[in-house]
């Protein structure tokens, strides 16, 4: 707001200015205007002194009022936050009581499916779920939420099997009455004494005996519940637990680039060139690997007059830069490169026809906390190398070549499963948040998962150290001793993801 000037007439009667009030009262404070010169304002003239001690008094005015408006506000957002706070106490409130209510319902129900028969387990979706009645596996049977390859666990089995086993769900008894009422002897007046409700005697002790025994079932149904849950197995046991074998092996990818070509005669090869790992992310068929797995591969489908130079030299109809996946020895996959990554050691496959319904949940967690048990699984070329005998390597040599599959043992499609335990988490320059750990990486295992006790993706297996040394003064210092790991955090490739529309589980 521009401030208020006025004019100045001196003695004689001649105009100066215009000023401001701070102006004048310098020039009155400094003796440069005499009291006989005049304020020109809008309610009259005012002799020099007279508008100073006017402008002093205002200005003391303004400043209580801006003293008594700032206080006026500072106890009207004193009142607001405090209603605020009491809201927010009330909302509180009525969620805690909302959660309350519901843990009580949820356990009344529970306790209802307990004293009704046996309860089930099941483990889908990459997570353990339950407990459920047999009336809800019949209704998810019938919705094809679930199938006969879903894992199920009951008390008196004590493992996962296959839902395919319970022909009463899965069978011809589906939607056959789980429950049948009791059929209660019929006792007729003719035979009991009637008492003087006219009821006969002994119905009366059925129903108290009935009665009795329904609360020691209930009771010990209830604590049995709350049993049940610690005897589950885990969803990725240490030892070789039937869940692991089962559900693991469907998600872990082997990931093999290579070559397909086929002759002048028709006759296709297939030609192993380098391997990898990976995992499947959701049930459309993305496959997450590292970029140094598939990047040489990918640069070559590119190389179009060297595929054609080839091509020509070897007389071949076709040849081209392929990148397969395989979910244990029977399932395999060709699939495209979907993204390569220019900021980290990070890249995406889709496999194609792939239709599944087993994928790892990811973790969103920006670190993984110290101590984290952690476990890196994965195809380590490595060890297969020095497992291997020389009679089988002289086996694979003396086999007639077609396919992928052909170049491998059978039990080189076994995922391997390291354990180990996080020890810090890093931000390395030009290679981005990095979660360093002692489960073991072998070559081979870039690209497979880092996972935690409860099956979720933290990280992407990407290199080991390889033991660097350095000199100080006559002491050589080891810098990264071997023994050491490094996955890729998963949290930092959110944005690259997202750009793809890909739907993961973030947990």
């Amino acid at each position: 707001m521009t401030e208020q000037t006025y004019l100045l007439l001196s003695w004689k009667g001649e105009q100066k200015g215009k000023y401001s009030p701070d102006e004048i009262k310098r020039m009155w404070d400094a003796d440069e205007i005499s009291g006989l010169y005049q304020v020109v304002t809008d309610s009259g003239n005012m002799t020099v002194q007279e508008f100073v001690s006017f402008e002093q008094e205002r200005s003391e005015k303004d400043i209580i009022e801006q003293r008594q408006l700032a206080q006026v506000q500072t106890e009207a957002n004193r009142q607001r936050l405090e209603q605020e706070q009491v809201a927010r106490q009330n909302a509180q409130a009525l969620e805690f009581e909302k959660q309350k209510s519901d843990q009580e319902r949820l356990a009344q129900e529970r306790e209802e499916m307990m004293r009704s028969g046996k309860v089930y387990y099941l483990y889908f979706d990459g997570d353990k779920k339950g407990p459920f009645s047999k009336e809800n596996l019949i209704v998810m049977y019938k919705a094809g939420k679930i199938d006969d390859l879903t894992q199920v666990w009951t008390e008196d089995l004590g493992e996962w099997v296959e839902l395919k086993g319970f022909s009463d769900i899965t069978g011809s008894n589906v939607g056959s009455p789980l429950i049948r009422p009791m059929q209660s002897t019929q006792v007729t007046r003719a035979m009991q004494p009637a008492t003087p409700s006219g009821m006969p005697t002994a119905l009366i002790a059925l129903f108290v005996c009935l009665g009795l025994a329904a609360v020691l079932i209930g009771g010990f149904f209830a604590w049995q519940y709350f049993d049940l849950e610690g005897k589950l197995p885990g969803p990725i046991a240490s030892g070789t637990g039937g869940l692991a074998e089962v559900h693991v092996e469907k998600k872990v990818a082997f990931v093999v680039c290579g070559v397909s070509a086929i002759n002048s005669n028709g006759v296709k090869k297939e030609y192993p060139v380098s391997s990898g790992s990976g995992f499947l992310v959701n049930d459309q068929g993305y496959v997450f690997t590292n970029k140094h797995v598939i990047e040489k591969a990918d640069n070559f489908s590119r190389a179009t007059d060297k595929i054609t130079k080839i091509k020509q030299e070897l007389n071949l109809e076709k040849y081209s830069p392929t990148i397969w996946v395989f979910f244990g020895s029977n399932e395999k996959y060709e699939t495209e490169v979907v993204h390569v990554s220019e900021n980290y050691d990070f890249a995406i496959l889709k496999a194609k026809g792939i239709s599944k319904s087993y994928y790892f949940k990811m973790s969103d967690s920006e670190e993984i906390p110290r101590g984290t048990v952690v476990k890196t699984l994965g195809f380590p070329g490595s060890s297969r190398d020095q497992m291997r005998s020389f009679e089988e390597e002289a086996a694979l040599d003396a086999t007639q070549k077609n396919t992928v599959q052909d170049w491998y043992l059978e039990d080189d499609f076994k995922y391997i499963q390291k354990v180990g335990t996080v020890s810090v988490n890093k931000n390395i320059k030009g290679k981005g948040k990095i979660i360093e750990h002692d489960a073991t990486i072998n070559h081979g295992n870039s690209g497979g998962p880092l996972i935690n006790e409860n099956g979720i993706v933290v990280g992407i297996n990407t290199w080991t150290s390889i033991g660097r040394v350095k000199q100080v003064g006559g002491e050589t210092l080891v810098i990264d001793p071997k023994g050491t790991f490094f996955s890729l955090s998963m949290n930092q490739f959110k944005s690259e993801i997202q750009k793809y529309g890909i739907d993961l589980h973030w947990e």
